[in-house]
């Protein structure tokens, strides 16, 4: 069964609303498959660069700014999914979405800095989301600083050498969080917890949640979800070799 298929199960009651704050380049490759249930609301004010209308490696353009809760409010959707990758306005956001982040939101990915940059530092967004019930269940596109140092040493041509200085944090509410929501909706927002796992590479996180909460699903839907899930298993396992070899690749740097 392919993700597409996978996607294709869910009611649409559970679509996901993913707001994607920092949204230039578009839609992610690792989100084309739950196109089916999935609503993207991007913003970006780098929108008017690509456009033309400024240009220049550095820019500072003049944008007007609202909380997101009270974009949603007016707007009439409800984030299920936040995505912020601003370049240092990460910790303001978060401070705008205060209503989503406590109550819709299943999941989040923040660019995070562990160094004094510009992004959100990994200790405050980390203290943040854990207060509100989120866990951290991965950290993305690596990024490292390199000391400078006389030999100009870099084992690896770099890609392991140098200091831990940013990535991209994925956090998922934790599973007490869910099945209350779950128990409150008929559901739904654990079939989104789901959702949001597997597009983020996690199955084995979205297969812990239905585990969990599988008496909350539609009667009719436990079946299916349940042989979905299998389902999934049998294609990651084609999978499986290259990821126990890449893995051991990686570990001789």
């Amino acid at each position: 069964m392919s993700l597409r298929e996978f996607a294709e199960l869910f009611p649409k009651d559970a679509a996901l609303t993913l707001v994607d704050a920092g949204s230039e380049g578009g839609i992610h490759a690792r989100r084309h498959a739950f196109a089916p249930i999935l609503c993207a609301v991007g913003f970006d004010p780098r929108e008017r660069e690509r456009k033309g209308e400024l240009s220049g490696g550095v820019s500072s353009p003049r944008v007007a700014v609202d909380r997101l809760d009270a974009v949603a409010a007016r707007d009439g959707f409800t984030p299920d999914v936040l995505k912020i990758d601003t370049q240092g306005s990460e910790g303001s956001i978060l401070d705008g979405t205060r209503n989503a982040v406590e109550r819709p939101v299943v999941a989040a990915e923040i660019e995070i800095s562990f160094m004094e940059r510009w992004q959100a530092i990994f200790d405050d967004a980390n203290a943040r989301m854990k207060a509100a019930s989120f866990r951290l269940v991965d950290l993305m596109r690596l990024k490292r600083h390199r000391s400078l140092d006389r030999a100009n040493v870099s084992l690896g041509f770099g890609q392991r050498a140098g200091s831990l200085s940013g990535a991209d944090a994925t956090f998922v509410r934790r599973d007490e969080f869910v099945l209350d929501r779950a128990q409150q909706d008929g559901g739904l927002t654990l079939l989104r917890a789901m959702a949001a796992m597997i597009a983020y590479g996690k199955p084995d996180i979205a297969a812990r949640f239905f585990d969990r909460g599988e008496s909350l699903v539609a009667p009719e839907l436990r079946p299916v979800i349940a042989n979905a899930l299998r389902g999934l298993a049998k294609l990651n396992l084609g999978l499986r070799k290259f990821h126990i070899v890449a893995d051991r690749l990686a570990r001789r740097v």
